[in-house]
């Protein structure tokens, strides 16, 4: 398949849309490990051992696994978000050459 030549000038509203989308998705991932946290560590201290049952003590698990699962998310899109900050400023040194 013939490659696909984007000038920068048609290409640099599409990267500042696609930047502006993960920066809110990433906030809203933040957002909800800072949640999760919260819950996880209420659900571990304050539901005492004596009358936790067998699916309790699982969802506390399941809730830390899933608080570290989204910082990583959040992490691997703050760095797509650098990526695409770098893409972004090029094009627009490039579109202002012309």
């Amino acid at each position: 398949m013939p490659k696909r030549i984007v000038r920068p000038s048609k290409a640099q509203p599409v990267v500042a849309s696609v930047l502006k989308t993960n920066r809110k998705v990433s906030g809203d991932i933040q957002d909800a490990a800072l949640e999760l946290k919260v819950v996880h560590a209420v659900l571990d201290t304050q539901v005492a051992d004596s009358v936790r049952s067998a699916d309790v003590n699982a969802a506390i698990e399941r809730t830390e696994v899933l608080e570290k699962k989204l910082e990583e998310s959040s992490q691997q899109l703050e760095d797509a978000n650098a990526a695409l900050e770098s893409a972004q400023k090029e094009l627009s040194e490039q579109v202002g050459k012309r």
